[in-house]
């Protein structure tokens, strides 16, 4: 299950700090997370989960531009 089974149920506010506790757990070197623009505004701003998982991660994290996640 690793992170997927860990953020089932989870209020949305909570799921960026799931994803950084878990990446310490681990001791990942990289956090990678995908990124779906949804209009124009969107591509200029990051959706809130992966905004604060920039934010509040001490591990280095690569966001990319993904067309294939629905």
């Amino acid at each position: 299950d690793g992170v997927f089974g860990m953020l089932k149920g989870l209020p949305a506010g909570h799921v960026a700090a799931a994803i950084c506790k878990f990446s310490e757990e681990e001791d990942a070197d990289l956090i990678i997370m995908p990124w779906k623009p949804k209009s124009s505004l969107r591509i200029a701003l990051l959706g809130s989960v992966v905004q604060d998982v920039v934010r509040l991660s001490y591990r280095p994290v690569a966001v990319w531009k993904s067309w294939a996640f629905h």
